[in-house]
């Protein structure tokens, strides 16, 4: 059996990914995905799924926004709806289960016990459920998957969550700590990309260009390997010709990011840049390019 915790990239998830979801159609199995922001959270769930599918796991997803717009019960009763709509007449239990609680959701003793109609369903097809951004859900649901460990261990279910880092829920913390001493599933803790492989996925995604090493190099630097950022950039420089065009358009998404973070506020920017030299160097550098004024109010503070 595999090692309860990890800590690797992105970039390392395909073999413990199959490796987890074998373990899984065996006997149940949970797996929690921590990670800051664009740590490659989601691109490893939809991996997953790619996987599950593909070995004719039936697998349902959902994500929990935790806006005021969203009813706690929500994300829940949308995950089981579609795994009961996709597995047709075996899933009659899970339905009418599910008819019951929808006529009262804040009746959440219901939803605990929508695991033993969920186990007779993976009985029959071995199942995977796909909860994105656990870290928004009401704690109520937070509490449904905690309680549902032991539950699904001997079923082949595969229950895999993601949660942003740092967070302060508790029940995450409880559903960190069960995992880990009862042996039920993994952890994993995403880390940043290192320079090698920032450099590999320069190559893959800009077919090995000239001066990549350098372009690599300076990406690592700037975006200190976030996975996501550097996928957003790497996507823009499909249409440019030249490492300095590169450069550029790099410098420009940059500081994008960073006044996307700062919720469009040019002085929490400029104080950033204060502290941070690779962001003041390209505040300046895209400054002199002339594209964008208002980034004089910044650069002036």
């Amino acid at each position: 059996m595999s090692n309860v915790r990890k800590v690797l990239s992105v970039c390392e998830a395909g073999a413990p990914l199959s490796e987890w979801l074998t373990e899984a159609r065996r006997g149940g199995r949970a797996l929690l995905i921590l990670g800051e922001q664009g740590a490659g959270r989601s691109a490893i769930l939809r991996e997953l799924q790619r996987l599950a599918v593909a070995q004719g796991v039936t697998v349902a997803e959902t994500w929990c926004r935790g806006d005021a717009a969203e009813p706690p019960h929500l994300p829940l009763m949308h995950l089981l709806e579609s795994l009961a709509y996709d597995a047709g007449e075996p899933a009659a239990p899970l339905r009418d289960a599910l008819d019951k609680w929808s006529q009262n959701p804040q009746a959440w003793h219901l939803a605990s016990r929508l695991i033993y109609p969920l186990r007779e369903l993976a009985r029959r097809q071995p199942t995977l459920l796909l909860i994105d951004d656990l870290h928004r859900a009401h704690e109520n649901l937070q509490r449904i998957v905690l309680n549902w460990l032991v539950a699904l261990r001997v079923e082949p279910i595969g229950l895999a969550t993601t949660a942003a880092t740092p967070h302060k829920s508790q029940l995450l913390r409880e559903l960190e700590q069960v995992i880990g001493e009862r042996a039920v599933g993994e952890v994993w803790s995403l880390r940043m990309l290192t320079r090698e492989e920032t450099a590999q996925r320069v190559r893959t995604m800009l077919g090995n260009p000239p001066d990549a090493d350098a372009l690599a190099g300076a990406l690592h630097d700037l975006t200190g390997g976030n996975p996501l950022f550097l996928s957003e950039i790497l996507t823009s420089l499909h249409v440019v010709d030249d490492l300095q065009a590169h450069l550029r358009v790099v410098q420009r998404r940059i500081v994008e990011y960073f006044h996307r973070q700062c919720n469009g506020d040019w002085s929490q920017l400029a104080g950033q840049a204060y502290a941070d030299r690779h962001l003041a160097y390209h505040l300046e550098q895209v400054q002199s390019q002339g594209t964008k004024p208002l980034w004089n109010v910044a650069l002036a503070r």
